[in-house]
């Protein structure tokens, strides 16, 4: 028996000694639903050590009784390995974004045995966002992302996981007219809101939802708040040293200036000050795609 059934198998035991109904265990939902606490059961997600110590205190045991002689590790390899396809950005570079699929898959084979659930999604939305392609029809993962996202949805203060859940969220926005405004205008005060750490892996997330949103708001024609997103961006890259990122905050402020100021001349010198950066930082590829960008507006 695996990690995975014996501890599921433990759980359900110990809650159906104690008569407690799943919905009683999960009450709200807020720190887990019922369907996650099925598939925990079922022994086909393993809990993180957050969502083990809330069971446990349902269940009034402690978390060494749920585990027995289980023991949830996860080698600092893994998060070598998670950090590389967080931090280096691909530009939508198909040799780089091969490179980072490749990884993922490298990431498949030696952790998925022993890796919690969430960090399972975690790979799952890197591997969709870098391909650009829809999930496989597949209800587990489906419920998986909504079941995380019911749950960030009621967050103050967020996680790396939460942030690339969120990320995930505003990649299903892209190309749609019709969404849920108020959620979605919700979800961005509460990013703005977030601190930013000393941790670089979480600053690059927090910087990724940024970019997101101000590439939805320039999509949707919305520019409310807009240079407050790229302040914020600007924020987490002077206080994280993250200066690699710049450029792309400067060709987010040349489509404000060019769309929403039709100010061509201050959107011209942002793509320069981008292709300026770029080159200091000695990336032709980025460099190539920022002067293909202005040229495709006409600068």
């Amino acid at each position: 028996m695996n990690i995975k059934d014996s501890i599921g198998l433990r759980i359900k035991t110990e809650r159906e000694r104690q008569q407690m109904s799943r919905e009683v265990l999960c009450l709200d939902g807020a720190e887990l639903t019922v369907r996650q606490l099925i598939r925990i059961e079922k022994g086909e997600s393993l809990p993180s050590l957050d969502r083990l110590s809330y069971i446990a205190k349902r269940l009034g045991k402690s978390m060494t009784e749920l585990l027995d002689q289980d023991n949830i590790t996860i080698p600092d390899e893994y998060y070598e390995m998670k950090n590389r396809l967080i931090k280096f950005p691909t530009y939508r570079n198909p040799d780089r974004i091969k490179s980072k699929l490749t990884l993922i898959e490298e990431v498949y084979e030696k952790f998925f045995d022993i890796l919690p659930e969430e960090e399972l999604l975690t790979l799952d939305i890197l591997e969709n966002i870098l391909s650009f392609t829809s999930w496989e029809e597949s209800p587990k993962v489906e419920e998986i992302y909504e079941d995380l996202f019911e749950q960030v949805k009621r967050k103050r203060k967020f996680s790396t996981n939460d942030l690339l859940v969120i990320d995930y969220y505003f990649f299903h926005l892209y190309g749609r007219k019709q969404y849920d405004k108020k959620l979605f205008e919700r979800i961005i005060k509460r990013v703005l809101n977030q601190e930013i750490w000393t941790d670089d892996v979480y600053n690059i997330v927090l910087f990724n939802d940024l970019m997101a949103i101000a590439a939805l708001k320039i999509f949707h024609n919305s520019f409310s708040d807009f240079l407050t997103v790229v302040d914020k961006a600007l924020a987490v890259i002077e206080k994280s040293q993250l200066y690699s990122y710049k450029p792309s905050v400067f060709v987010l402020k040349a489509k404000y200036e060019l769309l929403h100021k039709e100010n061509k001349k201050e959107a011209a010198e942002n793509y320069d000050k981008a292709i300026m950066f770029a080159s200091v930082l000695e990336d032709s590829v980025l460099e190539e795609s920022i002067k293909a960008g202005k040229l495709a507006d006409g600068l």
